[in-house]
């Protein structure tokens, strides 16, 4: 509970299956440090906590949270199934902004699109997302839940114990370093102690819980509220925090739009591109099926339909390949030079518009994200700029492609 396990987030393993089934792979993920070295949050342990009640109690972990914690504070509305939850008719859609030349105006409005709810669960027990945070709820249960955690039960104070160091530079200078306990985290801001994504500040007996539904800056539009409430209530100086995200978001951005131009010529891979195509397979991550879609005189009319509708550039050879993970519908290898290609994850978001000819498609790229085939007994490529390790943490060192590799995926067959 404490992350200090040596995994990294590796998110993308989050697949369809069940809670064992995710447990099973985890013996396959490189770790990006030694075992107790460093506090890195991954969502896997709270993952293998749900399966706790199941192992021991032979009780979901949905139905023991539901019959020894939401029922008796009566938080009715709080659920871990997004069908009950639409059935309320109370579900709020999440949204982005389809459209928005970012490198121009990072808060542009652009279209807004409805986002699909992001861990759908039709009312099924032992959903994968559960036991990290797949929890919908609604402001009056929460105000509850802030209400019972500002009580500081003897359980409460020994979850929210800083166990080890989680951000050891207060990002603000109102802040401080944090320390991380089980699933809380606990510094200051301003002299006032406060801990946990929900906040609270139990010396005022205060707290505050912040809602967003914004899919590219729920965050950091959460943490704009949450610290301007927080002022407002403790009768402090305000501070401009809408600003001050908006400079850190912008300075992100910037930072990570900036990939290396590729070559006028560059050198072709060791392989032919047809050669190239085919599935992988990670025994962690699962199989992953490139199919070349450009450029022309390398593929089949028949994938070109498919790829028209991706911001893509339709003369450089790339491979695109689902990815039945969290997070992306869909991975692009774009070949840079010899055997590197930039990788980009992609989200195709249907419309439900019936006038939208395509989907809806958000890119993520950075220019860390790369990939690397080669042949390493078989012929396999190693992707490095994914795994998620805490700031600092470098991607693995070594002589050959597979130990650099943050995740290396061999081609079967």
């Amino acid at each position: 509970m404490s992350h200090r396990t040596g995994l990294p987030r590796h998110d993308f393993i989050l697949q369809d299956g069940t809670v064992a089934d995710v447990i099973g792979r985890l013996r396959y993920l490189k770790p990006s440090t030694s075992f107790r070295e460093l506090w890195q949050y991954n969502n896997h342990m709270y993952l293998l906590l749900s399966y706790f009640p199941r192992l021991l109690a032979e009780i979901p972990f949905e139905t023991y949270v539901r019959n020894f914690i939401l029922a008796p504070l009566g938080m009715d509305a709080t659920t871990y199934y997004s069908k009950a939850a639409e059935e309320s008719g109370h579900l709020a859609d999440g949204f982005g902004r389809d459209g928005v030349n970012q490198s121009e105006d990072v808060f542009g409005q652009g279209q807004v699109r409805a986002y699909p709810f992001w861990a759908p669960n039709e009312g099924k027990p032992g959903h994968v997302i559960s036991g990290a945070g797949g929890v919908i709820s609604n402001a009056k249960d929460m105000a509850t839940w802030l209400q019972t955690l500002l009580e500081e039960a003897e359980v409460i104070r020994r979850v929210s114990s800083g166990i080890t160091v989680a951000s050891p530079v207060a990002q603000f200078p109102e802040g401080s370093p944090m320390v991380y306990g089980g699933g809380q985290s606990r510094g200051t801001y301003r002299g006032f102690g406060f801990k946990s994504q929900v906040t609270r500040i139990p010396t005022q007996n205060f707290g505050v819980a912040v809602l967003s539904n914004d899919e590219a800056f729920g965050f950091e539009i959460v943490e704009a509220i949450k610290f301007r409430v927080i002022d407002e209530v403790l009768n402090l100086q305000v501070i401009d925090w809408t600003e001050r995200i908006k400079s850190l978001v912008v300075a992100g951005f910037q930072a990570r739009i900036v990939p290396t131009p590729r070559p006028t010529n560059p050198t072709l891979p060791s392989f032919s591109f047809n050669d190239l195509a085919g599935t992988y397979q990670n025994r962690g991550y699962g199989s992953l099926h490139l199919c070349l879609v450009a450029p022309d005189n390398l593929t089949e009319t028949a994938s070109k339909p498919y790829f028209r509708h991706l911001p893509l550039d339709s003369h450089i050879p790339t491979f695109l390949a689902n990815w039945n993970g969290f997070g992306v519908s869909h991975v692009a290898l774009t070949h840079f030079e010899h055997n590197l290609f930039n990788v980009s994850g992609l989200f195709l978001v249907p419309t439900e518009n019936t006038s939208d000819s395509k989907p809806w498609v958000q890119v993520e790229t950075h220019p860390g994200f790369v990939g690397e085939f080669a042949v390493e007994g078989k012929l396999g490529v190693g992707l490095r700029g994914l795994w998620g390790a805490s700031a600092g943490v470098q991607s693995p060192m070594g002589e050959s492609v597979k130990e650099r590799a943050e995740v290396w995926f061999e081609k079967l067959g």
